[in-house]
């Protein structure tokens, strides 16, 4: 992993720590972490954590500022439609080459919400993010251990995202359906693209887009080299 980093060229303050390193540190907030199954721990001090929302409200106000018209409808009825747009719209569902496939499914992560005092606000403070792949559902005493028998959780929250079986993008122009743009599929990593990804955005609809990201992004096809096969769905939601 680290030498991925030496390959792009990028400076980074990470080591592969044992586990019994891991376990001293942090004045020993995991020692009671469930790492049975880990040889290694990845750990970069210098990474952080964003809160999502005010980041893409903060983008949105900006480009309002410099023109950008923003537009929040909300679509109850289609009254009337073109006769084009009805055909298209009436005959999707027994074209094949319109429809998603398996090339994007839906996804979600779940996240919990704990209220902390100040004491324990802290102590959270002074640890890094932690990715940890749980392989039980009982997470959080997975992660922490007797820590989490007083832990309440406050609330919930379901993160949906669009998956292609090989975490890239899908920006392209639909081969089946003229002026149909596509932008999407995140696979749980998009939103840190937010700063750069408009820029190929707009040249994918300029046709700019370099042939190599085109052919990357495209409609049809390979699915093979994910970076992360982890993030693939494997369970529906009404199974669980």
């Amino acid at each position: 992993m680290i030498d991925n980093y030496k390959k792009v060229n990028i400076k980074v303050d990470a080591k592969l720590v044992s586990v019994q390193e891991f376990k001293k540190r942090y004045d020993g907030f995991f020692d009671e972490t469930d790492l049975e199954v880990v040889h290694e721990i990845f750990v970069d001090e210098k990474s952080g954590w964003a809160e999502a929302a005010e980041a893409l409200k903060a983008l949105t106000n900006a480009t309002v500022e410099i023109g950008v018209k923003y537009v929040d409808r909300k679509v109850s009825t289609l009254s009337s439609m073109t006769l084009e747009f009805a055909r298209v719209s009436y005959s999707a569902p027994d074209r094949p080459a319109l429809q998603v496939g398996e090339r994007i499914v839906a996804g979600a992560v779940v996240t919990g919400i704990v209220g902390l005092n100040a004491q324990e606000g802290k102590k959270y403070t002074e640890i890094p993010v932690t990715l940890h792949g749980i392989s039980s559902t009982q997470m959080k005493r997975g992660i922490l251990g007797p820590k989490a028998d007083d832990l309440v959780i406050d609330d919930y929250r379901v993160c949906w995202d669009g998956v292609t079986p090989n975490q890239d993008f899908v920006i392209t122009p639909h081969p089946h359906c003229q002026r149909h743009l596509i932008a999407t599929a995140g696979s749980f990593h998009g939103w840190k693209f937010m700063p750069t990804l408009g820029r190929y955005v707009v040249e994918m609809l300029d046709g700019t887009l370099d042939p190599a990201l085109a052919k990357r992004w495209a409609w049809d096809r390979g699915t093979e080299g994910g970076a992360h096969r982890g993030l693939l769905p494997q369970l529906e939601l009404r199974d669980l």
